[in-house]
């Protein structure tokens, strides 16, 4: 929930190194540290590894800045006047607010909602089998299956009725919606090979659409942040702009085995999202094993690569297909304007604040933009059939 943290550069140090290295991560993931100067610092000074120059450094997926120095006879910092100050300026942040991005961005127009696609909530059916219920256990129980002089009858034939046609719209709902359910996710993972983190920043968005569910807990082993957001209206929709948080209810424990989710997160015969992030482990990187000419990149991600674009130190983009792990492939030469479609393509895929997180990452040189269909993503309900899990994957070329 936060978009800020400011600090003093006679802060940063002090802070124990597990912290630093949270904060850091929590930077990777798209948030912002300012450090407001008391003396002559630079990022390296404060031991933050960069190869921009100035105050200002991309860092992952979020920005890391320097401030310029209180004036003289000034305090050293007012907490008010800087608070005030990042609170005027919130509209030229370089992303957007997360709180805003969670109530607005998967609202309306959310790509991945619009590429999963509507279904239509059948009430014919539904609506026939209920006047048949009312004709049956009405005028007709009354007077052929309880008819005068046998009216103690009702008190059999009411609730077999019942039961029978309870039954029945129990089986239609199964029939027609089945058991479990089916959505789709697409992640932008920042892969960070270097200086020993070994480690992706992922950012999952997902929708799903659900059947019957015969349980509603389930666990997420990964160490990660998630969160349901209001989505569009549609019959099938729960949490909206509207709906006043559609009377949910949200568990979660935290155990030895993970978190422990139950209550609300997923409910029958609905239509949901959600955004998750976390912090992974993995030894997946692209190494480019040449230093000029047409780059020969490996991949040693354990799925497979679809399409692998990088921007060499130069500006020049290159296109590679079907990367598999260990196997080196030679790159094409890829048009400016080429690139610039793909990362259109791409941008279509996020909601608006990945969508700027991807614009920013895609522009770095020696850096590398892979796609993949079968990259693993943060399991949430087990009972799901993900049809579809798009992953966008970027990061440093690594030279071994």
């Amino acid at each position: 929930g936060y978009d800020v943290m400011i600090l003093t550069d006679d802060d940063w140090p002090t802070i124990p190194p597990g912290a630093r290295a949270a904060i850091l991560q929590w930077v990777r993931l798209g948030g912002l540290v300012s450090l407001h100067r008391l003396s002559s610092t630079s990022f390296a000074s404060l031991g933050i590894e960069t190869s921009q120059t100035g105050d200002k450094t991309t860092y992952g997926l979020g920005e890391i800045e320097l401030s310029g120095r209180p004036a003289a006879g000034a305090p050293v910092l007012d907490p008010k006047k800087t608070v005030n100050r990042y609170l005027a300026k919130r509209g030229s942040l370089p992303h957007p607010p997360v709180n805003t991005s969670i109530v607005n961005d998967y609202s309306s127009g959310w790509p991945l909602q619009k590429e999963f696609g509507e279904q239509r909530f059948d009430y014919g059916i539904f609506v026939v089998v209920l006047i048949a219920f009312g004709v049956l256990v009405g005028p007709i129980n009354l007077f052929v299956f309880a008819k005068s002089g046998m009216r103690h009858k009702l008190f059999i034939t009411t609730p077999i009725i019942s039961l029978g046609a309870s039954l029945l719209l129990g089986a239609l709902i199964l029939a027609k919606d089945g058991i479990g359910g089916r959505g789709q996710r697409v992640c932008l993972a920042e892969v960070r090979p270097d200086d020993g983190e070994n480690s992706a920043y992922l950012i999952q968005e997902q929708v799903s659409r659900t059947g019957v569910l015969l349980g509603a807990s389930f666990p997420v082993r990964e160490s990660a942040f998630l969160t349901p957001v209001p989505i569009a209206r549609s019959p099938w929709a729960r949490l909206t702009p509207n709906s006043g948080g559609g009377g949910a209810h949200y568990r979660s424990q935290f155990g030895e085995a993970g978190l422990q989710l139950s209550g609300d997160w997923f409910q029958s015969r609905s239509e949901q999202g959600h955004l998750l992030q976390a912090v992974i482990p993995t030894r997946g990187r692209i190494e480019r094993r040449n230093a000029s000419g047409a780059p020969v990149v490996v991949s040693t991600f354990g799925a497979p690569i679809d399409r692998l674009c990088l921007t060499d130190d130069s500006g020049g983009h290159w296109l590679a297909e079907q990367l598999e792990a260990g196997k080196p492939v030679t790159c094409q030469p890829m048009t400016r304007a080429t690139f610039q479609q793909l990362v259109k393509e791409q941008k279509q895929r996020l909601a608006s604040r990945q969508r700027q997180f991807f614009a920013q990452a895609a522009e770095r040189r020696g850096h590398f933009i892979a796609l993949s269909t079968s990259a693993p993503a943060v399991e949430t309900y087990d009972r799901l059939d993900w049809t579809e899990t798009h992953t966008i994957l970027t990061g440093p070329l690594v030279t071994p």
